[in-house]
């Protein structure tokens, strides 16, 4: 039930925001948005169902560590 709610939140507001970029022609910005609302909606659907993910801040921290290997 969670999954679907998850599912039906994300499509409206897909449905609110694409269409006036579309008629816009902001291709560049949908691209932006679609790609976005794909990752969001990906991340969202694994913290609802029982998947283990890491802490954000973890992730953050490895990240960071990573990059400054190269700039130091």
């Amino acid at each position: 039930m969670t999954i679907a709610a998850v599912i039906i939140a994300v499509i409206i507001l897909l449905m609110l925001q694409a269409p006036s970029l579309y008629i816009y022609k902001k291709w560049k910005e949908l691209a932006v948005f679609l790609f976005l609302w794909a990752l969001s909606t990906v991340y969202t659907l694994l913290v609802v169902t029982p998947v283990p993910l890491p802490a954000p801040s973890s992730l953050i921290t490895a990240a960071m560590t990573y990059l400054t290997g190269f700039l130091f």
